[in-house]
């Protein structure tokens, strides 16, 4: 095997990602039973009153909005139905919210933007605030990153940061929010050494969700592999695609940025199979 360049613990950890992937399916599947039970709960009419119908679709687009694109925008719109017909505007503008995340993760540049510029932030709570400034950060780093034009990349990047530090303005720095913004920032401005110790902080913290921990270690394992740390940074990458694979997240970049540097190490095999996935993954979310 050609991954005998890496030292053991990566070894270790490789096969703990191929025996994750060869169980994704029963993961798949815990996914789905959970589904199926809100749903049935929604269609038994136990969600009686509008307020709690609205909790169920929420409870689902949460569910789908990191595994199937089409489902999450679905149900986003279903919420939208029903924030109207609770005339509650406040609740009209975070279901905004929640669609413009789902329409950037499926990258409709233009559709995220029309919808973002349409949400009035001073509706917003603090927390949703920082939700929405995030998310246009988010949006101008990706539309930045789409570009790659020396002229647009520069004016987008400017923007996102801009964003970035009015979400900034409003969080604890000691939060997650505000490191993981603080972290992007720092990448994105080419400062790694302010950018690794944003992300380790965040790594340190006990209650990361599955996925919160596969995009913080694959950010980090960027920044490991171009400060020269290749071991940490592999270690990192098989991490994350792990913790995607056990929380059957679709919406992931970690095992396609594992097959890429496996792929040019001359270890076209395992490549070719996690190439696999990550295309299976994209299909399957509907990016």
């Amino acid at each position: 095997c050609s991954l005998s360049t890496f030292a053991t613990a990566s070894d270790s950890l490789f096969n703990e990602l191929n025996s994750a992937l060869a169980k994704k399916s029963e993961y798949e599947a815990i996914k789905l039973q959970r589904i199926d039970k809100l749903k049935q709960s929604l269609r038994k009419g136990e969600q009686s009153s509008v307020q709690q119908l609205y909790d169920g679709y929420s409870a689902l687009y949460e569910e789908y909005k990191t595994f199937n694109y089409d489902s999450a925008f679905y149900y986003a719109k279903q919420l939208e139905k029903v924030a109207v017909q609770l005339n509650d505007k406040p609740k009209i503008e975070v279901v905004k919210l929640k669609t413009g995340f789902i329409l950037l993760s499926s990258g409709m540049f233009k559709e995220t933007y029309d919808v973002l510029q349409s949400i009035k932030p001073s509706t917003l709570n603090q927390k949703e605030q920082v939700e929405y400034y995030s998310l246009l950060a988010r949006y101008y780093f990706d539309l930045a990153d789409f570009h790659k034009d020396k002229y647009f990349t520069a004016e987008y990047n400017q923007k996102g940061n801009a964003f970035a530090d009015s979400a900034m303005a409003l969080s604890t720095p000691t939060s997650y929010d505000y490191l993981f913004l603080q972290g992007l920032k720092s990448l994105r401005n080419g400062d790694m050494k302010g950018a690794t110790k944003s992300y380790e902080q965040i790594m340190s913290f006990k209650n990361l969700t599955p996925h919160q921990y596969a995009i913080n270690a694959s950010s980090l394992s960027f920044i490991y592999a171009y400060s020269g740390h290749e071991k940490e940074s592999i270690d990192l990458l098989v991490k994350a695609a792990i913790a995607d694979v056990k929380s059957a997240t679709k919406e992931t970049v970690a095992i396609l940025n594992l097959a890429d540097i496996l792929y040019k190490k001359g270890d076209t095999k395992t490549a070719y199979n996690y190439i696999k996935q990550a295309l299976e993954d994209a299909t399957y979310y509907g990016a």
